[in-house]
C-alpha cells in the first residue's frame, strides 16, 4: 500500500492517522507540495486528473479524497467495524460529519495553507467560515457530553472523528485560537490519548516526554517554526538557501514520520 503523501497537509495527516490506529502497514510517496507543486505534475495527474492529496493505491485500486481513503480503509480493514459502524443509522450519522469535515471545516485548511506560505490575509473570509464551523462543532460536542458521550459519531471514536480532528486541531495555525472552544478542547485531548495515536507538525502528543521520543521526532518538534518560516520563504522566493531550507526540513519531519510509523506505537505516556 502507498500513500501519496505531504507531511504539512492535514487531509493527508487524517490517513496517516486511521491507518496508525488501524495498525495498517503502508509506504509513504513523498510529494513536494510547497514549492515544488508534485501534485500538479503530469505523472501525478495521470494517477489523479485533478491533481489533489492525498492519494491511495492499495495494490493497484486507487483512491483520492481523504474522507473516501478512510471510508475505504475502515471497510476494508477494520474488522471489528467500529471506525465505520454499518448500521444505516450510525453510518449515516458518521457521513454527515464526513461532509462536514470536508465542507464546513475546509475553510480552516485553507487559511493555515495561505499563513504557512506567507499569504495569510489580514480579513479572511474562510477565517470567519471556519470560526462559524468551529462553533457548530463546539455546542455537539457540549451537548454530546450532556448525554454522556465523548466522541462525535458514537460512543467510541469513528472515522468522523479523524477527519475532523486535523483540521480542528491546528485551528491555531489558521489564526484561530481554540481557547474560547472548551468541549473541543477535551475532545482534542481525547483523541491524542487513543493507542496508536501519531502526531505531525502542529500537532503534539499529550504529555510531551523527552524519553517517550525518537531524537528525530524530538528534533522535528524543535524544528516546528522553521519550517513555517522555510515555507514562507520560499513562496516568496527569498529563502537564504533557496529550496534547500526548506527541503532540509521537510527530511528532519520525514524521518521523524518514518521512525514513528516503524515504532508503532504511541508517542505519549497516559496520565
Amino acid at each position: 500500500m502507498k500513500l501519496y503523501d505531504y507531511i504539512l497537509d492535514a487531509d493527508c495527516y487524517k490517513v496517516r492517522l486511521l491507518l496508525a490506529f488501524l495498525r495498517v502497514p503502508w509506504q509513504p510517496v513523498k510529494l513536494n507540495v510547497h514549492p515544488g507543486r508534485d501534485h500538479h505534475a503530469p505523472w501525478f495527474r495521470a494517477l489523479n486528473p485533478r491533481g489533489e492529496i492525498p492519494l491511495l493505491d492499495d495494490d493497484g485500486f486507487i483512491v483520492g479524497s481523504a474522507e473516501a481513503i478512510l471510508v475505504y480503509l475502515a471497510t476494508r480493514y477494520d474488522e471489528k467495524r467500529t471506525w465505520l459502524p454499518m448500521t444505516p443509522t450510525s453510518m449515516a450519522t458518521v457521513m454527515q460529519w464526513l461532509q462536514f469535515a470536508s465542507g464546513d471545516l475546509a475553510p480552516l485548511s485553507r487559511a493555515r495553507m495561505r499563513d504557512l506560505t506567507g499569504q495569510m490575509l489580514q480579513e479572511d473570509p474562510d477565517r470567519a467560515q471556519g470560526r462559524s464551523a468551529l462553533e457548530i462543532l463546539e455546542d455537539h460536542l457540549c451537548e454530546r457530553e450532556l448525554l454522556g458521550d465523548e466522541w462525535v459519531a458514537a460512543d467510541h471514536p469513528t472515522i468522523a472523528d479523524v477527519a475532523i480532528f486535523a483540521p480542528t486541531a491546528l485551528a491555531e495555525e489558521a489564526g484561530l485560537s481554540l481557547e474560547n472552544f472548551p468541549a473541543i478542547w477535551r475532545w482534542v485531548d481525547r483523541m491524542r490519548r487513543l493507542p496508536g495515536f501519531i502526531v505531525m507538525p502542529g500537532i503534539f502528543p499529550v504529555p510531551l516526554l523527552k524519553h517517550d521520543i525518537g531524537p528525530s521526532l524530538a528534533s522535528a518538534i524543535l524544528c516546528r517554526c522553521i519550517v513555517t518560516n522555510s515555507v514562507r520563504k520560499s513562496s516568496a522566493g527569498d529563502c537564504s538557501f533557496p529550496g534547500h531550507g526548506l527541503l532540509a526540513t521537510e527530511r528532519v519531519l520525514n524521518q521523524a514520520q518514518d521512525d514513528s510509523r516503524r515504532m508503532q506505537f504511541s508517542p505519549f505516556v497516559p496520565i
